[in-house]
C-alpha cells in the first residue's frame, strides 16, 4: 500500500507542476470507477488532493457505514483536470454544474435617477416617464468586481457609504507619493474620478448594487501612466484569481496625438485583460462626433495610427475597433429616448449606447454633493456596472465552461441591450414587463440641473 501511495504521490506532484501555468479553475465533481480497493481509492484522493492543494479544498462523499469516497468536489485547472481524466481509476470527472436554476429574484430603487430608470426600461411603446423605479435582479450568484482606472474618488460620498471598496496603486502613484484612497486634482475636470464610479457601483447612482469595486489610482492623464493602469489591473486579477469575474471601465482618452511608439504596449496590455485573462474592457467612445474637417464627421472611431493631428480620435477606444475582438465594448452616448447625442462618437463594432446627457452622479468634496453631466464618461461606467451585475446574476456567463477563449460579446450585447433597427445596441438589464410595469400616473419630477457646456470624455 506504501507503493501505492508513493507513486500517486510521485504522478500528482508532477501534474501539479504542470498545472501551475493554468489559473482558471473551475469546481469539479470526479467518480472513481466502480469496485476499486480502498488503496487504490485513497491513492486517488491523494493524487486530488495534492493537484488541489491540500486535503481541506476537496470533498469526499462517503457513505453511512463506510470509509471508502464515492466521489469527490474541488476546483481545479483545466490541465489537471485533464490529467485526471486519463488516469485509469477514474470514471468520471465533470464540472460541478447547477442543473436546476433557482427563481430569479427582483429588487427595485424607488424613484431612482433617470438614466437608471432607462437601463430597466421594458421595451414598449411606454413612455420613461411612467417608470419609477430602477428594477434590478437580486439573486447574485457570484463576486464581481469593477476595476475603475481614475485618479481615485472621494470615498466619504455617500454614494460609496457600505459598499465594498478596494484600492490598488499603480507603481507610478506610489512613486509619486499619491498612493492614498483620495482623487487628486485634475484642473481641466475635479471629481471625474468620483463621479464616474458612482455610476458604476453607487448605492444611489450606480447600475450595479452588489459589485465590489477597485478602485485604480495613477497619478496623472499621461502616456506612461495610463499604459501602466492596464498592467496593473492585470497583474492584480492574475495574482486574485479573478478571471471571469471582473470588468475594466475606463472613462477618459486622447483627443490629441499621441507617440504611436506607446500604442503597442498599451495594446499588449489590454489585450492580456481581454484575451487571456477574460476581463471585458468597456471605454468611453469619446466625444469628438462634430470635430470633423469640412463635411466629414468623427462620429466613428477612427483606426490607429491617426491620418493627421485633426484627426486623430480618441484611444484607448479605438482599441475596440482595431485589437478587441473579443473582450472589448465601446460605450456611445444617447438621450433618454434612446438616440444618439450628436457629439457622441462610436466604434464600428461591439459598440452599445448608453445614457449619458443630463446624468446625475456624486460629486467630490461633498459627501452629498451631485453634479449633472454630459458625455461618454458617463454611459461607459454605467454600462460596466450593468455587465457586472449581470455576470454576478450569470445572466452573462463565458461561452464554453471547459476550455473558453475569451468572452463572447455579441453574447454580452444581446444580454447588456435592446437592438434597435439598423443592428445598433441600447443598453438594457433585460428586465421585462412583468416583473417592471408602467405606473401611469406618475409624472417624471427628476431635476435636469444646468447643462454641462464641457464635454468631458
Amino acid at each position: 500500500m506504501r507503493t501505492t501511495r508513493l507513486k500517486y504521490t510521485i504522478v500528482a506532484f508532477l501534474l501539479l507542476v504542470a498545472s501551475t501555468l493554468a489559473p482558471d479553475n473551475i469546481e469539479y465533481v470526479i467518480f472513481p470507477k466502480p469496485d476499486l480497493e480502498t488503496k487504490d481509492l485513497l491513492g486517488l484522493q491523494n493524487t486530488i488532493e495534492t493537484l488541489a492543494g491540500g486535503p481541506s479544498r476537496v470533498y469526499a462523499s462517503v457513505r453511512r457505514g463506510s470509509s471508502d469516497p464515492v466521489f469527490w468536489v474541488t476546483r481545479l485547472p483545466e490541465s489537471g483536470m485533464r490529467a485526471l481524466e486519463a488516469m485509469e481509476n477514474v470514471e468520471k470527472i465533470a464540472p460541478n454544474k447547477v442543473i436546476m436554476e433557482p427563481f430569479a429574484q427582483y429588487a427595485r430603487q424607488s424613484s431612482a435617477p433617470k438614466e437608471l430608470r432607462m437601463v430597466s426600461q421594458p421595451p414598449s411603446s411606454e413612455s420613461l416617464d411612467h417608470f419609477r423605479d430602477y428594477v434590478f435582479r437580486s439573486d447574485v450568484r457570484r463576486e464581481i468586481f469593477v476595476y475603475h482606472a481614475e485618479l481615485g474618488i472621494d470615498q466619504k460620498h455617500e454614494d460609496f457609504q457600505g459598499r465594498r471598496i478596494e484600492w490598488l496603486y499603480t507603481p507610478l502613484t506610489r512613486r509619486t507619493g499619491n498612493a492614498v484612497p483620495k482623487e487628486s486634482p485634475y484642473a481641466d475636470d475635479p471629481g471625474h474620478g468620483t463621479c464616474t464610479a458612482s455610476k458604476a457601483t453607487g448605492n444611489i447612482h450606480g447600475a450595479a448594487k452588489f459589485a465590489t469595486l477597485v478602485v485604480v489610482k495613477m497619478p496623472a492623464y499621461t502616456i506612461g501612466a495610463v499604459t501602466e493602469v492596464f498592467a496593473t489591473i492585470a497583474d492584480d486579477v492574475r495574482e486574485k484569481r479573478r478571471q471571469y469575474s471582473s470588468v475594466v471601465s475606463v472613462s477618459w482618452g486622447s483627443k490629441i496625438q499621441l507617440d504611436e511608439s506607446a500604442f503597442p504596449r498599451m495594446s499588449d496590455y489590454m489585450s492580456e485583460l481581454t484575451s487571456e485573462l477574460h476581463v471585458p474592457i468597456v471605454f468611453a467612445a469619446g466625444n469628438s462626433a462634430l470635430e470633423g474637417i469640412g463635411r466629414r464627421s468623427r462620429s466613428r472611431i477612427d483606426g490607429w495610427p491617426a491620418k493627421s493631428r485633426l484627426t486623430t480620435d480618441t484611444w484607448p477606444a479605438s482599441f475596440v475597433d482595431r485589437y478587441g475582438r473579443g473582450g472589448a465594448l465601446a460605450a456611445a452616448n444617447c438621450d433618454f429616448l434612446g438616440q444618439r447625442f450628436p457629439e457622441s462618437q462610436r466604434a464600428s463594432r461591439n459598440n452599445i449606447f448608453a445614457p449619458g446627457v443630463d446624468i446625475k452622479c456624486a460629486h467630490s468634496g461633498s459627501a452629498r454633493g451631485y453634479r449633472v453631466e454630459t458625455g461618454t464618461s458617463f454611459s461607459a461606467p454605467l454600462t460596466a456596472g450593468v455587465i457586472a451585475h449581470m455576470m454576478a446574476t450569470e445572466e452573462i456567463r463565458p461561452s464554453n465552461q471547459f476550455s473558453p477563449e475569451r468572452w463572447d460579446m455579441s453574447q454580452i450585447l444581446a444580454y447588456a441591450g435592446w437592438q434597435r433597427p439598423g443592428g445598433e445596441y441600447v443598453l438594457w438589464n433585460r428586465v421585462d414587463l412583468a416583473h417592471n410595469r408602467p405606473s401611469f400616473g406618475y409624472l417624471n419630477q427628476t431635476s435636469r440641473g444646468n447643462f454641462s457646456a464641457r464635454q468631458p470624455l
